[in-house]
């Protein structure tokens, strides 16, 4: 018998407004919402963030989560995000400066 499919919608730490979906692997535990995940973007591995799991309308064709690397639950990610910044939110929660930032520290 299959296992049903798993997927985790992700928010990843680019300039675009909106989230992706990633098939999560039999090998990985499913993460719970707010949890950190290494996932393929644009070539690249990023760390993004778990905002569901399951979602009723993910897209078909996906690419799978390379590693879930936490288990935080973060319920309350919706009001720091209207707060800070979704996307410096994510940029502080994945660990990731803002380009300005680096900039910054470079000058240094």
């Amino acid at each position: 018998m299959t296992e049903p499919t798993r997927i985790a919608r992700v928010a990843v730490p680019v300039p675009l407004a909106r989230l992706f979906d990633y098939q999560i692997p039999g090998s990985e535990p499913t993460p719970a919402v707010g949890s950190r995940v290494q996932v393929p973007f644009s070539g690249r591995r990023l760390i993004g963030l778990c905002t569901a799991v399951n979602p009723p309308d993910a897209h078909d064709k996906l690419k799978s989560v390379y590693r879930v690397l936490d288990q935080d639950d973060l319920s309350d990610i919706e009001f720091e995000a209207e707060l800070t910044g979704f996307d410096e939110l994510i940029r502080l929660l994945t660990g990731r400066r803002g380009r300005t930032e680096e900039k910054r520290r470079a000058r240094c």
